[in-house]
């Protein structure tokens, strides 16, 4: 009798094993890795664009800056002087560096902290702030590309993902005018130094 159901234990454990693997391995193949966005997505024109899959949606804005990377850099990881220049934030509380946490408020969503960590920092080149896990994520990544006499190419990438996504992204705020916002005034405060 022990013998019976202890091989029924297993057997219910192996099923919901296989039914886990087999719920992931969809989620898998359905979350591409691949931008919901067009090819052509590269101007900096200061216009974000939207795209959305099943399992993912990304924004992301460009914009020309008149400045230098490193003078962009110094502007992006100084946390307490975004409420100053960025329109869609109203407090950062920490250090932007690698792997350090940091809680963002954001106009968009004033009675939600959202607790990020910095992921990678690359200076004057590249960093990207991750939140969340496999049920949601939202990752957002940097990007500056000198392009010669003091101009730089300020790109701005957000990709949300994960296997709760379907059922919340149509409570999710659209964010096409923020990230707008947010190169605009990025422009204007690195080109002001």
């Amino acid at each position: 009798m022990l013998t019976i159901s202890y091989t029924k234990r297993l057997q219910n454990t192996a099923s919901a094993t296989l039914l886990l693997a087999g719920l992931l391995s969809i989620f898998t193949s359905c979350a591409s890795t691949k931008s919901t966005l067009p090819a052509n997505d590269s101007v900096a024109n200061g216009k974000a664009l939207k795209g959305k899959k099943a399992y993912r949606m990304d924004y992301k804005v460009g914009i020309a800056i008149n400045a230098s990377p490193e003078a962009i850099w110094a502007v992006l990881t100084n946390a307490t002087d975004y409420p100053n220049w960025n329109t869609t934030v109203d407090s950062i509380v920490g250090t932007i560096a690698l792997n350090e946490k940091i809680k963002l408020h954001a106009k968009i969503s004033p009675k939600r902290a959202f607790k990020l960590k910095v992921s990678q920092f690359s200076p004057s080149t590249k960093m990207v702030w991750s939140d969340g896990n496999a049920m949601f994520k939202g990752v957002r990544t940097f990007t500056l590309e000198a392009m010669g006499n003091d101009t730089t190419v300020f790109t701005m990438h957000e990709v949300f993902t994960g296997a709760m996504l379907p059922m919340i992204k149509g409570s999710l705020p659209d964010f096409t005018a923020d990230f707008e916002a947010f190169a605009a005034d990025l422009k204007r405060k690195a080109e002001a130094k």
